[in-house]
């Protein structure tokens, strides 16, 4: 029998933001911000990182992940970012 999951239990990883990791390179030219599909990528590797410690030989997991897109938002926070860096 595998330890109980207790609520609250975290991990955290950091990732430099590549070119081959953007939405750009995905097609969504313009949006040069990470992909939707690298951020689940990663959300799922810090996720197995943090629960593999406590599950037993063979045991497995499934998640749901719930996001909504806000290109816009990353647009103005990139735009200030360079104007900044100018």
């Amino acid at each position: 029998m595998s330890a109980k999951l207790d609520i609250g239990r975290s991990y955290s990883l950091q990732s430099r933001v590549e070119e081959w990791m953007t939405a750009e390179k995905s097609g969504n030219k313009g949006v040069d911000v990470l992909s939707t599909a690298v951020l689940v990528q990663l959300v799922e590797t810090a996720a197995i990182h943090c629960i593999e410690p406590i599950l037993s030989a063979g045991q497995v997991t499934s998640a749901r992940i719930s996001l909504w897109s806000i290109v816009s938002w990353f647009r103005s926070v990139l735009s200030s970012e360079r104007r900044s860096k100018s």
